[in-house]
């Protein structure tokens, strides 16, 4: 998912590069020491980050398609409401590794703590508004998220909400569809 001034560039360049970095999103909790030296190998260099899915209905299930769509967190990340989903398929021979991520879902903290907002207040105010336990269950699943790294030629679908990471540009006439999502509203071009 992208925004329409970052397609724009996108299409400037002829590819969408690899910008995310796994240490980055991962520094934010206080608690995540031991995580990155545990799975050093895919914490390293940049990333292009996704889902593979067709129609996101699991990212829905799991509450990660709001989180990812809410137009607070869509605007401090790209800027503007308007969001552009692209499709393309991967080459094997691309460095991509594949993420359970129902193991750090709203779903999953409201199954086993009865919240669901849980990221969002480690997000928004930090420890301050975190119990012990909810702490414990966040540090716990966070782990769990980070060691269901399996390199991309060896995933069998076997995930319920698989997230990839692409650790190399994806050329443009590799993009093989554009959705765009405005006011909560899908319209395929």
């Amino acid at each position: 998912m992208t925004s329409d001034s970052c397609f724009e560039g996108i299409k400037s360049s002829g590819e969408l590069k690899p910008l995310s970095s796994p240490k980055g999103n991962l520094r934010r909790f206080p608690f995540s020491e031991g995580i990155i030296e545990k799975n050093f190998e895919y914490f390293d260099g940049r990333y292009i980050v996704g889902a593979i899915t067709s129609d996101f209905s699991d990212w829905k299930e799991y509450g990660l398609w709001d989180e990812l769509t809410k137009p607070q967190n869509f605007c401090e990340l790209f800027g503007l409401d308007k969001r552009i989903i692209l499709s393309f398929d991967i080459n094997e021979s691309v460095p991509a590794y594949v993420r359970e991520h129902a193991h750090f879902s709203p779903k999953i903290f409201m199954d086993t703590l009865g919240v669901s907002d849980l990221i969002d207040r480690f997000d928004c105010g930090g420890m301050r508004h975190v119990t012990h336990r909810e702490k414990e269950a966040f540090k716990k699943q966070l782990e769990k998220y980070f060691a269901s790294v399996t390199p991309l030629n060896s995933y069998k679908g076997n995930f319920r909400v698989p997230e990839i990471w692409v650790g190399a540009p994806i050329p443009l006439r590799d993009i093989s569809k554009v959705t765009e999502i405005e006011m909560g509203i899908v319209a395929s071009q």
